[in-house]
């Protein structure tokens, strides 16, 4: 008796001793408890439709009770509309979907304690600071130290996606592990081989297992409450020079980032505001991809910058990350940029001469409304309204309009690209009796506004024009092209004249010339230019331009 009273007033002491730590553990134990969490014990805390388990030396399946404990050895099934959340400790949150077979090993006094063998499955494991649960597919095994990952196991493949923080995967007769980053996923094909890691959006994946979110959300509450790191959040972001509110997207919402003179790209100095400014002892890294990690250093003016070599690829995904004091990454930002080289511009122009061909066919004015510039000026004079009018009364008055742009030689300058191209504009009258081509070179100028690539300016004015003359007045068109017979390049201001009528004329800047109207049959064609002397063609043939397509 006097043994146990000497042994009472002793842990009275302590406690008296240490109120705050006592109150601490047990704020954290009824935290704990309220939610579920059993330490060292894999606890059934939630469980909605068909769920069943089984013993191991058992053959008959029991229904899962709510706050159940699974042994070592035990199996576990979801039935086509059942739904389980199982809890490892406190660190650990599996969340199980329909149609899913697994069975467990507990073994607390080894690494990992929990594993998970999958027969075939979808699930979400979410850890913090724990890497004590090891999943088995078919193919390979996974870990998560901290952060959330899926995986998918079934006859066709085993799919891996690291949807926050990243995971460590090992596969079938591998040595190392192989690192899944953020946002990467792992895909395994049924005979072993993987396909390579690809991205995806981790949103998309939190949205399939929105039938868990309120369970996610309480995990994530539940350690925040034991956090003692401050949040920092980062703003004015400033990307060399340039505010990224300011870039231009596209339409995968990556910031698009353009030198302005065509040139690539070569370095990124990427500046931002941390809040709160952080003391020396706070760590940031930059994250590019694959585990490519940049240290952020402190710059001028409140800002913290980081200056880091453009990746190989055009489009790469930016996150930088604050480390707290357990050593765990935090993404504070994230973002997706595009560099736009020659290459890249070069096919945003090919991609506008193919839609711009498309909405002529399918007679789409809306799109050419929307994709021609307000600011629309050709050499000829004609605005934008101009353009717009001439186009509409084309499509109203012929038929089967179809043009084909055939873009062969690019410049570029600050927001415009000037793209050489030949054309050949095609079309039927009325009364479908009579087919016309145009064909021909111009110059189309593409400019970026409000995030949309606009036609800016033509050379040779508009083509519609010419269709509906050469049409409606059942006459020829003759047409074209002198060029050096040594070099083959374009020869411009060639004096053109075609002998016993009133046409003449001068060769452009494309070495073309051409004129409408020419009663169709021989003519004689006189070419003259001072420092080339003279030259004649005889009996070249014209045709009326409306019988070429009989």
């Amino acid at each position: 008796m006097k043994r146990k009273n000497i042994l009472l007033m002793v842990l009275l002491a302590c406690l008296l001793t240490f109120p705050g730590l006592a109150k601490e553990d047990s704020n954290r134990l009824a935290r704990i408890s309220n939610h579920g969490y059993v330490e060292q014990q894999l606890t059934v805390i939630f469980c909605d439709g068909p769920v069943y388990y089984r013993n191991f030396n058992e053959e008959t399946w029991h229904r899962v009770e709510l706050h159940q404990t699974l042994m070592h050895g035990d199996s576990l099934r979801t039935g086509n509309h059942g739904y389980a959340v199982l809890a490892w400790s406190a660190d650990n949150l599996i969340m199980v979907k329909p149609k899913s077979g697994m069975r467990f090993t507990v073994q607390p006094q080894q690494l990992p304690q929990v594993g998970i063998q999958l027969f075939k499955a979808t699930l979400m494991l979410s850890a913090r600071d724990s890497g004590l649960i090891e999943i088995e597919g078919r193919h390979a095994s996974l870990v998560v130290n901290h952060g959330d990952t899926s995986i998918q196991s079934n006859d066709n493949h085993e799919l891996i996606k690291a949807v926050k923080g990243q995971a460590a995967c090992r596969l079938s007769g591998m040595a190392q592990p192989m690192i899944i980053p953020e946002s990467y996923l792992l895909e395994i094909k049924p005979d072993g081989t993987e396909q390579g890691l690809k991205m995806f959006d981790p949103q998309s994946e939190y949205e399939s297992f929105r039938r868990f979110s309120s369970w996610q959300n309480r995990f994530s509450e539940l350690h925040q409450q034991t956090q003692i790191d401050i949040p920092f959040t980062i703003d004015q972001v400033k990307i060399n020079g340039n505010f990224i509110s300011n870039l231009p997207v596209n339409e995968k919402g990556y910031y698009q980032l353009d030198s302005g003179t065509g040139k690539i790209i070569r370095t990124v100095h990427l500046q931002f505001k941390i809040t709160p400014y952080p003391g020396p002892h706070q760590n940031f890294e930059l994250y590019l991809g694959k585990e490519l990690a940049y240290a952020v250093r402190e710059g001028s003016e409140g800002y913290h910058e980081v200056v880091f070599p453009v990746p190989a690829i055009p489009e790469f995904l930016c996150a930088i990350h604050s480390h707290d004091s357990l050593g765990r990454k935090i993404r504070i930002f994230k973002a997706g940029f595009e560099v736009q080289n020659q290459r890249s511009k070069k096919l945003l122009a090919r991609r506008f001469c193919e839609e711009m061909s498309l909405a002529m066919s399918r007679h789409d004015h809306l799109w050419l409304r929307g994709h021609i510039s307000r600011d629309y000026r050709d050499w000829q004079g004609n605005t934008h309204f101009d353009f717009l009018k001439v186009f509409e009364d084309t499509l109203r008055t012929y038929r089967d309009v179809r043009l084909w742009l055939h873009p062969f030689r690019y410049e570029f300058s600050d927001r415009l690209i000037k793209v050489h191209l030949n054309y050949r504009l095609s079309a039927l009258t009325a009364d479908w009796n009579y087919r016309y081509e145009d064909r021909g070179s111009d110059i189309f100028t593409f400019i970026f506004e409000d995030g949309y690539w606009r036609l800016y300016s033509k050379t040779s004015g508009l083509f519609f024009a010419r269709l509906k003359v050469a049409v409606d007045l059942r006459q020829g068109v003759l047409a074209g092209r002198v060029v050096d017979e040594r070099t083959r390049t374009p020869i411009s201001g060639v004096r053109v004249t075609v002998q016993g009528t009133r046409f003449s004329g001068t060769t452009d800047s494309m070495g073309e010339y051409r004129f409408y109207n020419v009663t169709p049959g021989e003519y004689d064609l006189k070419f003259q230019k001072n420092g080339f002397g003279e030259i004649t063609a005889t009996k070249v043939t014209v045709k009326a331009a409306g019988e070429q397509f009989k």
